[in-house]
């Protein structure tokens, strides 16, 4: 660890107006902006010395500190959200968020985050931390929600709800392991890495696609005195909309194709044979997207399917 290491902070700032629609509704505008600050990031280079493991095997010291330098992270978004209400038994309302998250991508680990300076001879920042917009940027959000208050009776009461839902999609980009050893010599590393992660485009080259779902629920209450009984009938994505959510990234290099040709990261820009084709060798490709890049090939890379849920209650 850092002698000084620091918890992560964002600084946020946040602007609004609101407007009452009369007696019965609310329409209220948001800027948010937020700017993250002191990620936890790893280093490793020939200043951080090496360790030792207990039955004596060496290795290169990491250490984990705070870093402004190579990382960083910013959001802004607009929020219109308002409701109204008409009578006593109808109410509708919704919100909107247009936003942005751009910041660096890199290659991550689960325990301490990014390693930002990893052997820094054998990984350029250009494309070891490529900046753009990053997987958790969903463009639009949209909610449009309708309540009506059926029957309100001392006995029993109804109320159905539907809830209209939209999010754009996220970004992803192709990034694939490329052989880094032959290109660097080694300055004095224990155990340099011989391969590296490498972005063949940009981190937000792709987008998955917009989930769109149609929510219905209803909630009969029945009462007796003191004791409340309530039953609560859902159901979630009601037209069954799939999109894709989390496709395939897969890449072929040259350790997985003898058409393609390995390449310096430093000096080459690698050059993509066309998906599905079997380049020749002697064209010089140095990647190709595998078969199902940017297609579902398992059950979670699917929106949540049509769902039904029904709760049960009793309240004395």
């Amino acid at each position: 660890m850092g002698d000084d290491l620091r918890s992560p902070s964002t600084a946020e700032w946040t602007a609004g107006v609101s407007r009452r629609l009369g007696p019965s509704g609310l329409i209220r505008l948001d800027y948010v902006n937020k700017v993250w600050s002191d990620f936890y990031a790893g280093r490793t280079d020939l200043t951080t010395g090496t360790s030792e493991d207990p039955t004596g095997n060496v290795y290169d010291r990491m250490i984990v500190e705070n870093d402004n330098t190579y990382t960083n992270r910013k959001y802004w978004g607009l929020l219109l959200q308002g409701n109204y209400r008409f009578g006593t038994h109808l109410e509708v309302g919704g919100n909107y968020t247009y936003s942005k998250l751009y910041g660096t991508d890199c290659v991550s680990d689960r325990n301490i985050g990014c390693n930002m300076v990893y052997y820094p001879e054998y990984n350029d920042p250009k494309w070891w931390v490529p900046s753009g917009y990053l997987p958790s940027d969903i463009r639009h959000k949209l909610n449009l929600y309708a309540s009506w208050d059926a029957v309100g009776t001392r006995a029993f009461a109804w109320n159905l709800s539907l809830l209209q839902r939209y999010l754009s999609g996220t970004p992803y980009g192709a990034w694939g392991e490329i052989y880094i050893e032959p290109y660097v010599t080694n300055p004095g590393y224990v155990r340099p890495p011989s391969s590296t992660w490498y972005p063949f485009t940009a981190v937000d080259a792709y987008r998955t696609d917009g989930v769109s779902s149609t929510d219905l629920a209803m909630t009969f209450t029945f009462r007796l005195g003191r004791v409340e009984l309530y039953l609560n009938p859902s159901v979630t994505n009601l037209f069954n909309n799939q999109a894709v959510i989390d496709p395939d990234t897969w890449v072929f290099t040259a350790d997985h194709k003898p058409y393609l040709n390995w390449f310096n990261p430093f000096t080459e820009t690698p050059r993509e044979c066309p998906q599905g084709t079997a380049c020749n060798p002697d064209d010089g490709y140095n990647w190709q997207k595998g078969p199902d890049f940017g297609k579902p090939v398992w059950t979670l890379a699917y929106q949540t399917p049509r769902t039904y849920v029904v709760n049960v209650g009793l309240k004395f």
